[in-house]
C-alpha cells in the first residue's frame, strides 16, 4: 500500500536527496524560500520528527554535538523512486562524509549558497562543489620522486566566462581548532601538502588557470596569528583568507522583536551585535520589517554591511549579507584586502584573447598557435624570463604573455611571429615604464642575441576602451617597437572576430585583419 507523503514532506526529502545533510533551519530556510506557508522552525521540527518515527529520514550529530544533521533512509531513497544505482551511490556519498567533517560542510554549504546568491545576476558562471557532491578530485595523493603528500579540501569554487575557465579556488573551512605551528601544527601541514601539490603538475592536468588559490576560511583573528606564524611559508602566495563570519550565523536575545519592528536598534543589541565580533555602527543603520516579528533585514551604512534576522523561538538568528563578488571580502598573506570582481577583471583581457585565438586558428588550415599568460598553465615559460637592460639597470623580465604562430609546411613546423602580449586596461604612469620593457625586449641587439631564427618578433597590445587604445598609439611614437606592435580591443577577442575581421590597430591608425597585417611575416618565410 503505497505511503500517503504531503506535498511539504516530498519538498523535504527531495531538499535531502539533494544536499546530503541538512539542519532543521537549513530544510525551514527552503521552505520558506520556496514559498511554503507555516515553516517555522518550530513547525518543521514537528514535520522532521515525524518523518524520523516513519524511519523516512534519521539523524547524527556533528563532532561538536552544535548540530543535528539529517539526512534520507534506504527507505526514503525508495520513496523518492530512486534507483538501486542511484540509492548505493547516494549512501556511498553520505557515507563519505565522517561526524568530524559535518560541521565543515555545512559551513561549506553555506559559503556556497551566498557565492551562488552574489553571482546570480553577473556575466560569469560559478561552479562549486563540495564533499557530497564532488566527483572525488577533492581528495589528492601527490606522488613523484621527490615528495608525496595527501589532503582533502572541504570544498572547490570555480568561475568562468564564455566557457573559459577565470579563477579556481580550493576551499579549506577552519574552525579554530587545530594548532597553528610548530612540529606538529596542523596548519603547517596542510600548508606544506597544499604547497607541493599546488606547484606540481597534477595542476596542470586538472585547471586552466593559474595560480590555483587556497580559499582558506577561518575566524578573523585567527587570520592575523597564522600570517604572524607562517607568512613566510611558501604557499602564501597561493592563500586567500576568508574570515569564517562572514558565513556563520549568531544569536542574540529574542527580547529584541519589538524594537526591530519599531526600526530601531537600542545600545543594547548593538552590544550583543559587537560581542559576536560583528560590526554595527551608533546610528548609521536602517531596519526593514521582511515578516512583522519574524524577520528583518538590517544595513548598516557606515561599515557597508547588510544582517538579516530572523526569530527562531528562543532566540533572533543573525546571519551577515555579503555581495562576495563586489565586495572587499578577502585577504592576502599582507592582510591586504581583495575584491574577487577585481581579481576577475585582471585575468579577463588575456584569457579572453588566449581562448579566441586558440579556437579561431582550428578555422586556418596551415596555422596553428600557442599562448602562453601569466594566468595560465602550464605556468612555467621556455622562453621567459629573459634578462633585459633598462636605464642602465639590469633585470629579469616577463611580459603578461607570449603569442607564437607556427606554419605547417609539408613536413615541417615554422615559427612565423613571436609576440609579447602586453594588456593595458588603463593608461597610467606605470604603463610608460612598462612599455620601456617591451621596447628593449624587441630592439634588434636583444633579438640577435636571443636567436638567429628568421622569426618575427613583434608585440600585441590588448586595452580596455578606444580612450587607452588613443593614449598607447601616442606613446608608441616614442619608441622603437611601435612598427613591430598591433592593438587590439578586449572587446573584440572573440571567436568570431579576432582573426577574421580587421580589429587590429597599427600605431599609425590603421585598422586590419590579423593575417593581412602580418603577410609579409608569411611571405618572408
Amino acid at each position: 500500500m503505497p505511503i500517503a507523503i504531503s506535498t511539504k514532506e516530498l519538498l523535504i526529502l527531495q531538499f535531502l536527496y539533494e544536499e546530503g545533510y541538512a539542519t532543521t533551519k537549513d530544510i525551514s530556510d527552503y521552505l520558506f524560500f520556496s514559498g511554503e506557508s507555516g515553516v517555522s522552525q518550530q513547525n518543521v521540527q514537528r514535520i522532521v520528527k515525524e518523518l524520523e518515527q516513519r524511519k523516512i529520514i534519521t539523524d547524527k550529530h556533528t563532532y561538536d554535538k552544535k548540530e543535528l544533521a539529517r539526512y534520507l533512509t534506504k527507505y526514503g531513497l525508495e520513496l523518492l523512486e530512486k534507483t538501486k544505482d542511484e540509492i548505493q551511490h547516494h549512501e556511498k556519498r553520505i557515507k563519505g562524509i565522517r561526524a568530524i567533517h559535518l560541521y565543515h560542510y555545512f559551513l561549506m554549504r553555506r559559503l556556497e549558497k551566498i557565492l551562488h546568491r552574489s553571482f546570480k545576476n553577473s556575466q560569469y558562471l560559478l561552479e562549486t562543489c563540495n564533499e557530497f557532491n564532488h566527483d572525488g578530485h577533492l581528495q589528492v595523493k601527490v606522488e613523484d620522486r621527490w615528495e608525496t603528500c595527501t589532503l582533502r579540501s572541504d570544498g572547490e569554487v570555480k568561475i568562468s566566462f564564455n566557457n573559459y575557465e577565470l579563477l579556481v579556488c580550493r576551499v579549506e573551512i577552519d574552525t579554530g581548532t587545530e594548532s597553528i605551528s610548530g612540529p606538529k601544527g596542523q596548519i603547517k601541514n596542510k600548508f606544506d601538502n597544499y604547497n607541493i601539490y599546488l606547484r606540481s603538475n597534477y595542476i596542470n592536468q586538472e585547471y586552466q588557470t593559474y595560480p590555483v588559490y587556497v580559499l582558506f576560511v577561518t575566524p578573523q583573528e585567527r587570520i592575523k596569528t597564522i600570517i604572524t606564524k607562517l607568512g613566510n611559508h611558501e604557499v602564501m602566495p597561493f592563500i586567500l583568507f576568508m574570515p569564517l563570519e562572514r558565513i556563520q550565523s549568531f544569536r542574540i536575545d529574542k527580547k529584541w522583536q519589538e524594537e526591530l519592528d519599531q526600526h530601531k536598534i537600542i545600545s543594547e543589541m548593538r552590544k550583543q551585535i559587537r560581542k559576536n565580533k560583528r560590526k554595527i555602527s551608533a546610528g548609521s543603520e536602517e531596519v526593514t520589517t521582511l515578516k512583522k516579528s519574524k524577520r528583518w533585514k538590517i544595513i548598516d551604512n557606515e561599515y557597508q554591511v547588510e544582517y538579516l534576522a530572523r526569530f527562531d523561538n528562543n532566540y533572533i538568528t543573525v546571519a551577515e549579507e555579503k555581495d562576495f563578488l563586489n565586495c572587499k571580502v578577502l585577504y592576502d598573506a599582507k592582510n591586504y584586502s581583495h575584491c574577487l570582481k577585481d581579481m576577475l577583471c585582471e585575468r579577463e583581457p588575456i584569457l579572453a584573447f588566449k581562448n579566441s585565438v586558440e579556437k579561431s586558428i582550428v578555422s586556418e588550415a596551415n596555422y596553428q598557435c600557442r599562448v602562453h599568460t601569466q594566468f595560465s598553465t602550464p605556468h612555467k615559460n621556455a622562453n621567459f624570463p629573459t634578462r633585459i637592460h633598462v636605464n642602465n639597470k639590469s633585470k629579469l623580465w616577463s611580459p603578461h604573455g607570449s603569442f607564437k604562430l607556427e606554419k605547417r609546411n609539408k613536413q615541417e613546423v615554422q615559427t612565423l611571429l613571436f609576440s609579447a602580449i602586453f594588456v593595458c586596461q588603463q593608461f597610467e604612469d606605470h604603463v610608460i615604464q612598462e612599455l620601456s620593457f617591451y621596447d628593449e625586449f624587441l630592439n634588434e641587439k636583444h633579438i640577435q642575441k636571443i636567436t638567429s631564427d628568421p622569426t618575427y618578433y613583434g608585440c600585441i597590445i590588448i586595452v580596455r576602451d578606444t580612450n587607452t587604445r588613443n593614449y598607447i598609439c601616442t606613446a608608441l611614437r616614442s619608441y622603437q617597437m611601435a612598427n613591430r606592435t598591433i592593438i587590439i580591443l578586449q572587446d573584440d577577442c572573440h571567436v568570431d572576430s579576432v582573426f577574421s575581421k580587421p580589429v587590429w590597430m597599427t600605431f599609425s591608425g590603421t585598422m586590419r585583419t590579423f593575417f593581412k597585417h602580418h603577410a609579409a611575416t608569411d611571405a618572408h618565410a
